[in-house]
């Protein structure tokens, strides 16, 4: 299949995974042929292009901007100068940052979920339904923590705090929205929060998507190895390393690679 692309041009590059393929270009013109041989292509080996998901757009312009690939929403947006990305060993700026976000479609069977854990413990005790919601709101979090995520984690808390004020109204219907809120939400570190009564021997509260840290990860530098030796700088990316302390590892990991005092690095080994 690359082959068949670079007799078009030898600047189209080409990504495909499994049934899904991505051709990009900067010409509009290039982007046509590439089409008609993907389906040639494809009809020799008896598959179609999925009509709803073959279209060509661009990734700044146009009513749908961006593109979806393998699930994972990809799209440019327009920003600063001073908050733009940088083009190749970043000798310009770019004028865009792309982010990846969670896609519509990834987080409504989760939302779902949830809603039917919460419809299922109507005649729960709280801290039950709080224990059976906790797990599935941490994993979902951490499923998508690497992508720019909080804008959909706090939309999923608002959804899910509705959800719980229905559950909430419905056990008791004879009583005020205040009595209600005072009896299910308690003030912690300044905020409400969906938990049991402090006066309890343990109180337990719902965990919120929000609250979990997004992860970004850093290009390894150069051409380095874990095999290097260089116990300073997997320290600091990873934590353990085989031949350093747990402690002195995790220090450095904490630390940021370089000394709480003077603020210098520490130097490669």
């Amino acid at each position: 299949m690359e082959e068949a692309i670079t007799h078009v041009s030898p600047e189209a590059r080409v990504m495909a995974d499994a049934d899904d393929c991505l051709v990009l270009h900067p010409d509009r013109a290039v982007l046509d042929p590439c089409q008609q041989l993907l389906t040639a292509w494809r009809a020799g080996i008896g598959r179609t292009l999925h009509v709803n998901k073959t279209r060509i757009n661009h990734p700044l312009e146009g009513d749908q901007p961006g593109l979806d690939f393998l699930g994972l929403p990809l799209r440019p947006y327009r920003v600063g100068q001073h908050q733009s990305g940088r083009g190749p060993r970043g000798r310009h700026r770019l004028g865009y940052n792309t982010l990846i976000t969670p896609a519509q479609a990834n987080i409504q069977e989760p939302l779902a979920e949830l809603g039917r854990v919460i419809r299922a413990g109507q005649n729960w005790p709280q801290a039950a339904l709080i224990h059976k919601l906790n797990p599935q709101i941490r994993g979902g979090a951490n499923s998508y923590r690497t992508w720019v995520c909080q804008a959909t984690f706090g939309r999923l808390d608002r959804l899910t705090w509705v959800t719980l004020r229905s559950w909430a109204r419905r056990r008791h219907p004879n009583t005020s929205a205040r009595w209600v809120a005072n009896r299910y939400w308690h003030r912690q570190e300044a905020c409400q929060v969906f938990a049991t009564p402090p006066t309890r021997p343990r109180q337990t509260s719902l965990a919120s998507q929000s609250d979990t840290a997004s992860l970004r990860h850093a290009k390894i530098a150069g051409n380095r190895s874990p095999y290097d030796g260089d116990w300073v700088y997997w320290s600091q990316r990873r934590g353990p390393y085989p031949t350093v302390r747990p402690r002195l590892a995790t220090l450095i990991k904490q630390q940021g690679g370089r000394c709480t005092y003077g603020k210098r690095f520490f130097p490669p080994c």
